[in-house]
């Protein structure tokens, strides 16, 4: 019983140890980060800077002023966002894709993969005790890390009480890129638009125009330190309440354009450095700004160094007592552009004592004074008040001296000529030079030219700037347009002119190079070329002709035979033996007893790599066949036809005469009728009769041998 006691507080007493170490450290952490929040902010919020409120910046020295421009506004951010990194990991640790908090009554939502807060309806208070000045505060609180957020959505009504609870809101979310639905905030009849995009420095751009500004009375810092930002459009802005407009854009240095236009500032009493170093600032239209009401214009356009000109006809100041480097707007350098035009009015009153802006340094187009245009223009001013910078601000009079002042110019001197030059690629002039002359240091500038049949490549040169003592050229260059060439052909062709391989086509447009190659053509070794090898597509066709000669390679024999048309052969076979190529022909050939018949095969041709053949056929000539006799008799009767053929052929005429063989046959039938009749009239013996049958057909047989010889 005491074992299984002892069991079980050993149990228990783990189980509460385990579970202690697991909930101390959250406790003690949720304890100090709440501590720290709450310290920071309220520290923050209970700092009196010199710089806290428009009346204390009134009335502050400006050299204090310059000193702590940057700690007022900020240090109370600053000390909130240290407790922003001291906790940037205090994040759910399931890995959910989102985290889910409150900003006072409104739901808030980071989704943490694309970096995307979401703000529902609510509203959204000021607690005063540091707990929730910032949406930044109100995240931590909601254990979020307000540097993952790169877009805000506000998609429900947001709600702020009056006071303060609108400052500082979306300040020092440094990795803000974007805000949509600022059209969704709503505010009392009385609000603080101070600080409220404070060091947003990733800002791109901000939809501000559905805003509503008509209960704001202090927009002091409102764009400080957005150094991204490029433009912004704030021609909506309703600012007839607003009585602090201080460092408004300060530090803006992207900023190229902001449009103020419609402004109201009839009880504005504080404009210092509202455009503070906005380096980038092309132009400012102040030129309806009601300043009647204003005190403190210190520093208001500090290192506006892009600014070439400055409208302040409209400018009252008669109640500024805090003017000092209100026109500094090239600090450290003065005034280092070639020129600026300051307007102004009737009712500009300088402050005594201040140095309002810097002195004018010299170059080799001014003086370091001011004159004003009068009857002139600002290239060419012909007024009579001429001053440095602090001689103009001590001396200037409203009700004398309103006008245009620029930096007073020195004499001119020619300068050298600035010649624009066109050309192609290999320096051939296609265009005729234009020559620019001026004085020097005034401006010129040359133009690109469009050239027909050519297309601009590049320009060496600087192609504005301005006239010195030097000549200068711009040499504009230029390709030209391609235009299709005729065709240049390579042929490959034999001693004869036949082509013995493909020809080979090039194609291109004019002016371009081509080239043509000598091929290995088998059996062929290459002679000469006619014709350019290498050269340039013209609009005329174009022929490369390469010539070979054949190498010799032995043929296959040509036999001719000759037989009989039992193919028999009837004379010796001549072989004809060539290269391939050459020509052979064969020969019909004269054999006693035999007629030519007919030729198989080519008589005449070239050799080739096969063996031919050629067939002579002939026929064998006709003998008409001896009689038969008795064995008795055969003898006799060929001794005494031998006598009779002789006697004959003796008597015969020569052969080849047609009509001397007809006289002949009928002599011969004359005589066998002459024989005949005696023989009949005289009784002669049968044996006589056959005698002389035989006789008269050995003298036939006999004639036919002979006419067949």
């Amino acid at each position: 019983m005491n074992n299984k006691r002892v069991k079980k507080a050993i149990v228990l007493l783990t189980t509460g140890v385990l579970l202690g170490s697991y909930l101390a450290p959250s406790f003690a952490f949720a304890q100090e980060t709440t501590g720290n929040v709450e310290s920071n902010i309220l520290e923050s919020e209970n700092q009196t800077s010199p710089l806290s409120s428009p009346d204390d910046r009134n009335t502050l020295p400006s050299t204090v002023y310059m000193k702590d421009k940057q700690t007022s506004d900020e240090k109370k951010v600053i000390s909130q966002e240290t407790s922003d990194s001291e906790s940037s990991n205090i994040l759910q640790k399931n890995n959910e894709p989102t985290v889910q908090g409150a900003c006072g009554t409104a739901p808030i939502s980071l989704d943490l993969t694309t970096g995307t807060l979401t703000i529902g309806s609510g509203v959204v208070t000021y607690l005063g005790s540091g707990q929730g000045a910032t949406l930044a505060g109100w995240m931590r609180r909601s254990n979020m890390d307000s540097s993952m957020v790169s877009n805000i959505i506000i998609d429900g009504s947001l709600t702020f009480e009056d006071g303060d609870a609108s400052s500082y809101f979306f300040a020092s979310m440094d990795n803000l890129k974007s805000i949509t639905g600022l059209g969704n905030l709503t505010f009392g009849t009385k609000y603080n638009l101070r600080s409220m995009f404070l060091g947003c420095s990733s800002l791109l751009s901000l939809d501000i125009a559905n805003l509503n500004t008509s209960g704001a009375t202090d927009v002091g810092n409102m764009f400080q330190d957005c150094s991204s930002l490029t433009t912004l459009d704030l021609s909506n802005f309703d600012t007839s309440k607003v009585t602090y407009m201080g460092q408004m854009f300060s530090r803006a240095s992207s900023l190229s354009s902001v449009n103020i236009s419609n402004f109201d500032t009839s009880n504005v009493t504080g404009m210092d450095l509202m455009f503070d170093e906005c380096t980038n600032l092309k132009a400012i239209d102040v030129s309806q700004f009601n300043t009647s009401n204003v005190t403190n214009m210190y520093g208001m356009f500090y290192d506006c160094s892009s600014l070439s000109k400055l409208n302040l006809s409209n400018f009252d100041t008669r109640k500024v007592t805090e003017m000092t480097d209100m026109l500094n707007l090239n600090v450290g350098a003065g005034y280092s552009a070639d020129n600026f035009e300051l307007s102004l009015g009737k009712y500009f009153v300088s402050t005594p004592g201040n140095s309002i802006m810097d002195d004018i340094g010299d170059t080799d187009k001014h003086t370091n004074k001011w004159q004003n245009v009068g009857e002139g223009t600002v290239n060419n001013p012909k007024g009579n008040f001429i001053y440095t910078s602090y001689d103009l601000m001590a001396n200037y009079d409203g009700n004398t001296m309103s006008d245009t002042y620029v930096f007073q110019r020195l004499e001119p001197v020619k300068g050298a000529d600035v010649t624009a030059k066109y050309i192609d690629t290999k320096g051939i002039k296609i265009s005729e030079d234009i020559v620019k002359s001026g004085n020097v240091g005034d401006d010129y500038s040359t133009e690109k030219k469009e050239i027909a049949g050519y297309t601009f490549k590049e320009v060496q040169g600087n192609v504005s700037g301005q006239f010195t003592n030097q000549a200068q050229a711009v040499t504009y260059i230029y390709t030209k347009n391609p235009i299709s060439g005729s065709d240049v052909t390579a042929k490959y062709v034999d001693t004869d002119g036949n082509s013995i391989s493909e020809d080979i086509v090039k194609s291109g447009n004019i002016g371009e190079d081509y080239s043509t190659e000598q091929k290995e053509i088998a059996g062929y070794t290459f002679k000469e070329v006619q014709g350019n090898v290498s050269g340039q597509f013209t609009n005329q066709a174009q022929a490369v002709t390469y010539i070979y000669t054949k190498n010799p390679i032995s043929g296959g024999d040509v036999t001719a035979k000759y037989v009989d048309t039992d193919g028999n052969s009837i004379s010796e076979d001549i072989v004809k033996s060539g290269n391939i190529g050459e020509d052979y022909s064969t020969e019909q050939k004269e054999i006693a007893g035999y007629t030519l018949k007919e030729v198989q095969g080519n008589i005449s041709g070239q050799f080739t790599n096969q063996a031919q053949t050629v067939i002579y056929v002939y026929t064998k000539s006709k003998i008409i066949p001896e009689s038969k006799t008795d064995n008795k008799t055969k003898y006799k009767e060929e001794t005494h036809h031998e006598g009779l053929a002789s006697s004959a052929k003796d008597a015969l005429p020569e052969t080849g005469e047609s009509e001397k063989m007809a006289l002949i046959n009928v002599y011969i039938g004359f005589i066998f009728l002459v024989i005949s009749l005696i023989t009949t009239l005289l009784g002669v013996k049968n044996l006589e009769i056959n005698y002389h049958t035989k006789m008269i057909k050995n003298i036939k047989y006999h004639y036919n041998r002979w006419m067949r010889s």
